[in-house]
């Protein structure tokens, strides 16, 4: 015998809004997650800045505001970058002509 009785359920919905504008922020997998690295604010794709080109399933976005700050930062380490590579050149160089 089947009985059919009548409930009353409170269901909640929960639903993620970028922290920037606002608007509804669409997740169903994880490839479209974008949290700003720096700050972790959920972006929308409006609100990312600047987008990091990786090969994995997480993305790595910057919001406008970290990625402004960031700009004296990045000329300066593309700078230390240079350095880095020409001291290794000159360490590899060294050890070469001393082998011959």
């Amino acid at each position: 015998m089947i009985k059919k009785t009548k409930t009353t359920q409170e269901v909640i919905i929960s639903r993620r809004y970028c922290d920037v504008c606002g608007a509804e922020v669409y997740w169903r997998l994880q490839c479209s997650v974008a949290q700003c690295k720096i700050c972790g604010r959920d972006l929308c794709e409006r609100c990312v800045e600047y987008e990091v080109d990786t090969m994995g399933d997480y993305r790595e976005v910057y919001c406008e505001r970290c990625w402004g700050v960031g700009e004296p930062y990045r000329k300066a380490i593309k700078e230390h970058e240079k350095e880095i590579n020409r001291l290794n050149d000159e360490w590899i160089e060294i050890l070469t002509k001393a082998e011959t």
